[in-house]
């Protein structure tokens, strides 16, 4: 029961450090093996960024009614 109660202890003072433990070790036996390797394989696939295409071509359009030159002025004279 001394070990037990030890590691409860543990577990309630740190308990990411020892969640991560756990995973660390359970993923390096698990990858020792043949499945699974292929498990821990496929998982990477699925989650690696795929580069993603475009469908369509960027379509820039000119708004005319805002594109234009204006009459300019610097302190109520006329400027360029």
């Amino acid at each position: 029961m001394g070990t037990l109660s030890r590691v409860i202890d543990e577990f309630i003072h740190s308990p990411v450090e020892v969640l991560a433990a756990l995973v660390l070790i359970v993923t390096a036996i698990s990858s020792a093996f043949n499945a699974g390797r292929k498990f821990w394989t496929n998982i990477w696939a699925r989650l690696r960024s795929k580069p993603v295409v475009p469908s369509e071509t960027l379509r820039m359009v000119q708004d005319v009614q805002s594109s234009f030159w204006g009459p300019a002025s610097v302190a109520g004279d006329a400027a360029m």
